[in-house]
């Protein structure tokens, strides 16, 4: 494990509360203008700010970092995180009542929204970001908000409104001399102009554009070029089109962020000029980077690959790819009634509906895990609305609930899992991770984790769902463990129902053998008991996996329907003290009370003791003192993805 910078609370812990706000607002603009550099970093010193930010009681602060957070996941395409951030951000904005920050942390997440091709839910929050700053004295931050504001306009039927928001941004950007900003608006307003069909307006608007990007290294510098071959294009210089889209290709160091758009820009121009191999090879791999990217269908991309077809000869090739260009525009312009009602049902369980559109050029093989994606979203939406959908997705043959999926693929299904650290309380190293399960980069997927999970339990797919999590985090704590000094332990949440299952016991050794790891190094956190008969079932699996060396941890004690008297039947070997619990330490004796008898009762039963949602550094504080003995929570990390899990410190900052 590799060093982030050091913590905020280090240079400042002994400085008063003005000087912490101090060192806390530089952080995040540090954090802030640290994102287009090194997305690592800015995720370090994001955590860092949300950390001192928690422990001053910022919520404006709070809110600013969480946004930051929320973008380093959207670049790297983990959308779903990225907009529960987004969306957590704007909730503490609000509470706090400060225009500016609200402002930013709305045109944040707007931003994303608009940036997925959804205007729909982007236009809401831009408005009322605009809204915000209307009158203040903050012209650029308003000059933001009316750049976004008015790309959004324009690309969703409302050209004049947009063209005004960004001429004015772009007015205010030049008098403020804010050279990149007035890039943007500019660009925007080339792209517009290429919507309209005045090429040669957004080609004079490209290339002042695009000497300023290429000269400073903007970003940017591909978004532009990929416009202005548009408007070659559309001027007839299709010759010119595909030169200048080749020569900025080679001009531009970093694609990350426009490698998409150059490469359709420069397919279209070469269908254009009649190099069919090229613009087939082109648009290919353009494909291949909307696909990787989880990016929305683009209607532009797949006419341009049907007119391949056609030019081939290729009919059928050419209808099927017209049709999921239509399909792709009609899921962005709102499509029949009957698509929006199934498409609403799919966001409302986190599931989007990727098997309803088979892949361009995909064996067959491609076409049976779309199936299985499709029969999976179908599980969840029965058991969201209590009865089997019809039309769209009616099966009738399906079961309603399904046998267990040993090989189940929760990545191909649109789960991904993420990772919070945890922490000895004492020396605030870090002892192992618990393994979260979240849905990973699709737009729209909104639900809560425990919405999903209850959802997952309804349908029965939990079962199949919980062995691919186990699968997956035993081989992610190989990596985890290959730069600690010691033995890390993983926590996985098990569900009854999984616990149920007769074979349960026998799959778990077996992924734990599969992956090299002695049993000691697994606990499984087990929850939702409501009577005596429910835990009485589960004994003998929980038994026999103690009794093979696997820990069993109570979750959510303190605030848990189980009767205590089981706490001695059970084969713990550790309890887990509520969030809640935790939560209210420190608001009154009554409180403090209750949570020392909860520790003194693990005590008791020669129990471990752990805490959940420990979020202030008076918390830990507390816990330390109370003799606690390990404890997570956003102080020490929010759950994170494996890649930034893995450069975690082994000693964390808040400690």
């Amino acid at each position: 494990m590799h060093p982030l910078p050091p913590a905020a609370t280090d240079d400042v812990e002994a400085a008063g509360p003005q000087t912490r706000l101090r060192r806390l607002r530089a952080l995040n603009a540090e954090a802030e203008t640290t994102l287009d550099r090194n997305l690592l970093e800015a995720r370090a010193l994001a955590l860092q700010s949300e950390s001192l930010a928690r422990e001053l009681g910022a919520n404006g602060e709070l809110a600013l970092s969480l946004l930051v957070q929320g973008k380093v996941c959207f670049f790297e395409e983990q959308i779903d995180e990225a907009l529960q951030l987004g969306q957590r951000a704007a909730e503490l904005a609000e509470s706090e009542g400060h225009p500016g920050v609200l402002a930013k942390v709305l045109s944040g997440l707007g931003a994303m929204w608009a940036t997925l091709g959804l205007g729909e839910q982007a236009l809401p929050h831009l408005e009322s970001a605009a809204e915000q700053l209307a009158g203040s004295p903050d012209a650029a931050g308003l000059a933001l908000v009316q750049s976004l504001l008015g790309g959004v306009l324009a690309q969703s039927g409302q050209p004049e409104r947009g063209r005004v928001q960004l001429e004015q941004a772009l007015t205010s950007f030049t008098q403020l001399g804010i050279a990149n900003r007035a890039r943007e608006a500019r660009h925007n307003l080339a792209c517009l102009a290429n919507l309209q069909g005045r090429h040669a307006t957004a080609l004079a608007m490209s290339d002042i554009s695009s000497a300023e990007a290429l000269r400073c290294g903007d970003w940017m510098h591909a978004h532009i070029e990929a416009t202005a071959c548009d408007a070659l294009v559309g001027l007839g210089r299709a010759d010119e089109a595909v030169q200048r889209a080749r020569r900025a290709i080679e001009e531009t160091p970093d694609r990350n962020r426009g490698d998409y758009d150059l490469s359709l820009a420069l397919g279209r121009a070469e269908l254009a000029d009649g190099r069919i191999d090229d613009a087939e090879a082109s648009l290919r791999h353009a494909l291949g980077l909307l696909e990787r990217g989880g990016r929305p269908d683009d209607p532009l991309l797949f006419e341009a690959l049907a007119e391949v077809q056609r030019r081939r000869g290729d009919e059928a090739g050419a209808l099927e790819l017209s049709a999921r260009a239509l399909q792709a525009q009609q899921a962005g312009h709102g499509g029949s009634e009957e698509t929006l009602r199934w498409r609403l049902k799919a966001l409302q369980a986190g599931v989007e509906l990727q098997a309803v559109r088979l892949r361009y050029g995909r064996i067959a093989a491609e076409r049976a895990r779309l199936s299985a994606q499709l029969e999976h979203s179908r599980r969840l939406l029965a058991a969201e609305i209590g009865a089997r959908p019809s039309g769209l997705l009616d099966d009738p043959s399906a079961a309603p609930h399904p046998s267990f999926d040993r090989a189940f693929d929760g990545e191909a299904s649109g789960y991904g899992l993420r990772y919070q650290p945890l922490v000895d309380l004492a020396e605030g190293r870090v002892v192992g991770f618990e393994a979260l399960l979240r849905l990973a980069g699709k737009p729209g997927g909104s639900s809560a984790p425990l919405e999903f999970v209850r959802r997952l339990e309804a349908s029965g797919e939990i079962a199949s769902v919980g062995h691919w999590v186990l699968r997956q985090a035993c081989r992610d704590l190989v990596a985890l463990q290959a730069d600690a000094s010691m033995p890390l332990r993983l926590t996985v949440n098990v569900s009854r129902q999984e616990i149920e299952r007769a074979e349960f016991a026998d799959d778990v050794l077996e992924v734990l053998a599969a992956a090299g790891l002695p049993p000691a190094r697994l606990d499984l956190d087990i929850d939702g008991f409501s009577d005596d008969a429910e835990v009485r079932a589960l004994i003998r699996p929980l038994q026999r996996l103690r009794s093979a060396g696997v820990g069993i941890t109570l979750d959510n004690f303190g605030n848990s329907l189980l009767p205590l008297a089981m706490l001695a039947e059970l084969p713990l070997s550790r309890l887990k003290i509520d969030r809640s619990v935790v939560a209210n330490f420190g608001q009154d004796d009554r409180h403090d009370a209750l949570l020392a008898s909860l520790l003194q009762t693990a005590s008791n039963l020669r129990l471990g003791v752990a805490a959940a949602g420990i979020e202030l550094a008076t918390q830990w504080r507390g816990l330390r003192r109370l003799g606690c003995g390990e404890g997570q929570g956003f102080l020490f990390a929010t759950p994170l993805p494996l890649a930034v899990a893995l450069q975690l410190p082994r000693v964390l900052p808040a400690a």
